[in-house]
């Protein structure tokens, strides 16, 4: 999968996502994947743009004709440029990086199988979701999505798997601290990727962390890509579409 590719299906999940409560829309505007609320709002989210494998200098020129106010910029490379100074040409043009993260997709082709005790069960309801909700993470179920998870006796991890056509994007990877570097990770993504095969997806798609960075390729996961999230210096008000 190109990288390109890669970004569409990030984008349009992330669109998905977060607009379980208030329709978050996707527009590809040229190069960019820009999301926005869909107005009114009385106090909008702030813009999210999605760009690959351009140069710097274009992204920052492309996203300067949008007016977007208040934004996230997620700038994604592959190999073919160095990510310290393409980082620091967009920080030159009026940014701060917020955050690192890398984009891995996987074939499905071949990924190992980890077991664990509880074994790793799908969840068709809201209501047996619920069950991991935590102050910081409501997961909510969504047509396209499906939710793999552990139980003992109540949820303490669980994965989705978005379909986006004929592939899929990998949301919220969670176990709970306790039970964390058992491999109870590794396990989830098993029966994600065992899962997705079984229905016919051609690929899957995820952004890591630092630290998932070093899961993935473990389950045959290939990091194609880095993704820069930067914010403005100056702040600005949030925009809807229909502002």
């Amino acid at each position: 999968m190109e990288l390109a590719r890669a970004i569409e299906i990030t984008a349009k999940a992330f669109g998905i996502r977060k607009s379980r409560h208030h329709p978050y829309v996707v527009r590809q505007i040229e190069d960019l994947w820009v999301l926005r609320d869909q107005g009114p709002k009385r106090v909008p989210r702030k813009s999210e743009v999605f760009v690959a494998s351009k140069e710097p200098g274009e992204v920052l020129q492309q996203v300067r004709k949008q007016d977007l106010g208040w934004h996230f910029l997620c700038a994604c490379h592959g190999p073919e440029f160095d990510p310290v100074a393409y980082r620091n040409e967009l920080k030159g043009g009026g940014y701060r990086i917020a955050a690192t993260e890398w984009i891995f997709v996987h074939d499905l082709e071949a990924f190992p199988c980890f077991e664990s005790e509880p074994a790793v069960v799908q969840y068709e309801t809201q209501e047996a979701i619920n069950q991991i909700s935590t102050a910081h993470w409501k997961p909510v179920k969504v047509s396209n999505g499906q939710f793999y998870g552990l139980a003992d006796p109540t949820i303490f991890g669980m994965v989705e798997s978005m379909r986006m056509g004929n592939d899929a994007y990998v949301a919220d990877l969670y176990v709970h601290k306790e039970r964390r570097r058992l491999g109870y990770g590794q396990a989830l993504m098993s029966a994600l990727l065992k899962g997705d095969k079984a229905t016919g997806v051609r690929e899957s798609v995820l952004v890591a962390s630092a630290d998932g960075r070093h899961l993935y390729p473990k389950l045959g996961y290939k990091e194609i890509g880095i993704m820069h999230v930067l914010t403005p210096k100056v702040r600005t008000p949030s925009k809807t579409w229909d502002d």
